[in-house]
């Protein structure tokens, strides 16, 4: 979530940020606060629009991004989701058909893949593209 913020070096309010851990600023280039606010929350409504063009690398990366810190598991998440980013990422999520998740089945259990390990990550899949539903990136 982003803030407002004062330094020392600059009479203008910033915006703090992070990305992972990473901390980002930009100025608003005012020093009036209600003008900085205004800033604040019209970056923060052009940080909440689905990107204009996406595919499933975009979508498991805002999902990731929302689910940090909610979730406990976040690093089994992850892990699961990677070979979903191998297999699909770079498409779009209307491309996704019945015979590419059969050609991903077959793919990792020639890889020596248990059924549950396969589902498991079909279903965080799954879980994402709702994620993306709900927040308006597609239908």
């Amino acid at each position: 979530m982003a803030r407002l913020r004062k330094f020392g070096w600059s009479p203008a309010f910033y915006i703090v940020w992070n990305e992972g851990r990473a901390s980002r600023r930009v100025s608003t280039n005012t020093s009036d606060r209600e003008e900085a606010e205004r800033e604040l929350a019209r970056f923060e409504t052009l940080r909440a629009q689905p990107p204009d063009t996406f595919d499933i690398n975009r979508i498991i990366d805002g999902y990731l991004a929302d689910r940090k810190g909610v979730v406990r598991a976040y690093a089994n998440l992850a892990y699961s989701l990677a070979p979903i980013r191998l297999h699909f990422g770079l498409l779009h999520p209307r491309l996704i058909n019945r015979t590419l998740v059969r050609a991903y089945i077959a793919k990792r259990r020639h890889a020596g893949r248990a059924n549950g390990t396969v589902d498991k990550e079909l279903r965080a899949l799954r879980q994402a593209l709702v994620w993306a539903v709900k927040e308006g990136w597609t239908r």
